[in-house]
Parts: structure tokens; C-alpha cells; sequence
């Protein structure tokens, strides 16, 4: 049977958390024995850490079925810096049996932890002290994600999307006292990954940082609405939490999409006609959308006005986090009184970026390369990013079309030679 080339996170309800995931992604049918056996290595990396076991429960919860997975281990609990556990992760995930698609996805839950503690309390990977993040917790929820992903064959050639992420309200205690729930690093990870967030209906914390890194690090599209798609399977994990009259299950969503483009995309539209701003201060509002307003495209279209002067209609391509801030740099910059506001979905293909090395007089020169694919993972196109072109240049005594041409010539030996 065909793979299915879509997946969707639902926890718009409860949250997510690594044991809801781990139990959702066994639900769909991992063998818990893969993951144990996985996770069992990491005692011989994370001193102080021991006894690690793995159980399976099959929840029936306010007449849902749901699978939950529990964890137990014993650890001598000890401070533990952010450099030390990546160190220890690589070491564990060097001796694993894993591709390096899913040993990557377990290191990416990991650092996108570590970097985002280190930016909360101000502070560099090498000198973040870690409580909760330092835990064996964290091995065996990165590690054993990633050993069920690709247990499921969920990493190649599959687009992950997410419902809005329920972060839950009210206070927390942990490690440094009592805070607002959601925790500090759980809001940075998903605003940082533009992901939508909704509080939910429940005054606890919902979505917890590894929770937050898991989604992060499957470089997951957010969306408010479930795509058009033919399912496969459902995955239902529970929490270990009891909440009234609301079960604590999350989903994970298998299945297909037939379009020939690999995703979709909930965009924003901003416009708005200009007829008395010159091509300075045009030039200088482009720069600042894109710079500082993280404008995903700016254009600027010629028209004639409804009083027959010459204008421009400057047209922004956005999300909803960043519209207001792009908003006010219009109305800022060129001084409009109004700005139109138009949601919009678009097709796109799948794109990601590789790096290459192409040969100058002897030396070699590292060039980012665009690749472009289908939903069927054939490619499209393959670009060289100009920026590095320019680079290049600058530094040879060749111009860039010249580079682009062996840059070109390298891409085609690389990844067309049979063609």
C-alpha cells in the first residue's frame, strides 16, 4: 500500500506532550519493543540514570479509546548544562540503528530545547543550567520519537501540518517558582516556528517544552483547518492527567492529498495604492517590510489612479503574527490611510535547501541550493541561491554569470547525470 504523504498533529484540546505523542504514534501501530529497545542505551550516556522502562495501558477515557504509554525510570537528580546533553545525545544516537533523518529529528528536539532555555534566561548553550529539560525525560522523548517515526515511515516524503496548539492558562510550579502557564520556553518555541497557539478550556498547562520542540523540530505547517485529504489512520494518545468532563487524548492524522503540489499554506494579503510617495521612499518601505516586518514578499505593481495620476499598489505577502507590525510600517513609511487585508490559501511545492561545493582555480566554494519537488517527490527544479553566487564572485576574479554556469554544470553532474 502506498505511504501516506500527509500528517496532521491535533491537540487543539489538551495539548501535547512527548508521552501523548510517543502514545498517539503507538496507537498507529510502533511496536513498543522498538522504542525500548532504543532508549534502553541511554543509561550508558546519562550518568545518574537507570532502570529505564516502558508500559502500555489502553485508556478508555470518558468513552474514548486511547493508547498511553508509561515511563519509569530511576535517576540521581544532578544540574546538568545544555552542551553536555547535546553531547550526550550524539553519543546515544551514534550507536542507535537509525537513519540520519531520524537521528537528526531526535538531536533537532533536543538543541531546539537547550537554545531556547539558553535565550530565556539570557544565556549560551554552554552555561544554561538545565532542571527540568536535563532530565533522562528528554533523551527518551526525543530519541523514542524519532525511533517511531520512522518506525512509520513518517520522515520521507510526508508534509506535517498542525491544528492550533492548546497552551491551557493558569500557574505552574516548577524549578524556578511559579509562573503562568504556558511555560516561557513552550511560547518561544511556537511563536519562533509560527505556530498558532489557543488557550483551551482548561487552567493547566497543556502543552509542555518538549511538546513544543516535537512539533517545531518536524518543520510542521500550522493551520486553522483540517486540509482536504483522504485518511488513513488515527493515532489517539493519552496524557497521564485527569480533566473534567474534557478526555486528555491528542491525535495524530495519517493519510493522502492527490495534488500534485506537496503543500498548502494559509497566507495573508496586505495592499494598499500609493500615489504620492517617491521611489526613495518606495525602495526604503521594501527594505523595512522585508528587515524588520519578516514580509514574506513585497511587490510593487504600476497603476493609474481614479484621478489619472500615476500610482503603485504595494502588495505584502504575510502570516497572521506578523500583519499588524507590517501594517503599521505602511502606514508608517508611505503614510496611506488604509490598508486591505485579504486571507488566502496557496499551493506550493516542496522546497529545501542543500548545500554543494563547486571547484574555482583549485579551491572550493560551498553554494546553497534550492530544491523544488512535487508531491511525489520528483524534482522540479534546482537553483543556486544567488546570494552565494554573488559571494563567490566577490571574492575570484569571475563574474557571477560566469559561477552560476559552474555552479549550474555541478548541480546537473549531481543530481541529473542519468537523465
Amino acid at each position: 500500500m502506498t505511504n501516506p504523504n500527509i500528517a496532521i498533529i491535533d491537540c487543539q484540546t489538551t495539548g501535547i506532550s512527548g508521552d501523548k505523542f510517543l502514545s498517539a504514534l503507538i496507537d498507529l501501530g510502533v511496536n513498543i519493543k522498538s522504542i525500548q529497545n532504543n532508549i534502553s542505551i541511554i543509561p550508558d550516556y546519562l550518568e545518574g540514570v537507570s532502570d529505564i522502562s516502558l508500559s502500555l495501558n489502553n485508556n478508555k477515557i470518558e468513552q474514548f479509546h486511547a493508547k498511553r504509554i508509561q515511563i519509569k525510570f530511576s535517576e540521581k537528580k544532578y544540574h546538568r548544562t545544555g552542551i553536555e546533553l547535546i553531547k550526550i545525545t550524539e553519543k546515544c544516537l551514534n550507536n542507535l540503528k537509525l537513519t540520519d533523518m531520524a537521528k537528526q529529528y531526535a538531536l533537532s528536539i533536543v538543541k531546539t530545547l537547550i537554545k531556547t532555555e539558553a535565550k530565556v534566561h539570557n544565556t549560551t548553550i554552554e552555561k544554561v543550567h538545565l532542571h527540568e529539560t536535563g532530565s533522562a525525560d528528554t533523551l527518551i522523548d526525543s530519541i523514542g520519537s524519532a525511533t517511531a517515526l520512522e518506525s512509520l515511515n513518517l520522515f520521507n516524503n510526508v508534509t506535517w501540518f498542525v491544528l492550533p496548539v492548546a497552551v491551557g492558562s493558569g500557574k505552574i510550579k516548577f524549578s524556578h517558582g511559579i509562573i503562568s502557564a504556558p511555560a516561557p520556553a513552550t511560547l518561544e518555541i511556537l511563536s519562533s516556528n509560527n505556530i498558532e497557539i489557543t488557550g483551551g478550556d482548561i487552567n493547566e498547562e497543556l502543552t509542555t517544552p518538549t511538546g513544543a520542540a516535537i512539533i517545531a523540530s518536524l518543520k510542521i505547517k500550522s493551520i486553522s483547518s483540517f486540509p482536504n485529504m483522504k485518511i488513513k489512520s488515527i493515532g489517539y494518545g493519552a496524557g497521564s492527567k485527569t480533566f473534567s468532563n474534557i478526555p486528555n487524548i491528542m491525535r495524530v492524522i495519517t493519510g493522502y492529498q492527490k495534488e500534485i503540489f506537496s503543500d498548502t499554506d494559509e497566507i495573508i494579503v496586505l495592499e494598499t495604492n500609493i500615489d504620492d510617495v517617491s521611489g526613495e521612499i518606495l525602495g526604503h518601505t521594501i527594505k523595512k517590510l522585508i528587515d524588520e516586518g519578516n514580509a514574506k514578499d513585497v511587490s510593487i505593481i504600476p497603476m493609474i489612479t481614479k484621478k489619472n495620476r500615476p500610482g503603485h499598489i504595494i502588495k505584502v505577502i504575510t502570516n497572521s503574527i506578523n500583519q499588524e507590525e507590517l501594517i503599521k510600517i505602511l502606514m508608517n513609511e508611505t503614510g496611506t490611510l488604509g490598508v486591505r487585508v485579504y486571507p488566502c490559501k496557496r499551493f506550493i511545492l516542496n522546497r529545501e535547501i542543500k548545500e554543494i561545493k563547486i571547484d574555482i582555480d583549485n579551491k572550493k566554494w560551498k553554494i546553497k541550493i534550492k530544491i523544488v519537488k512535487n508531491n511525489n517527490g520528483e524534482i522540479i527544479q534546482i537553483k543556486p541561491e544567488f546570494d552565494d553566487l554573488i559571494n563567490v564572485a566577490k571574492n575570484t576574479n569571475y563574474s557571477a554569470r560566469i559561477i552560476e554556469k559552474i555552479a549550474l554544470k555541478e548541480i546537473q553532474s549531481l543530481f541529473f547525470q542519468d537523465k
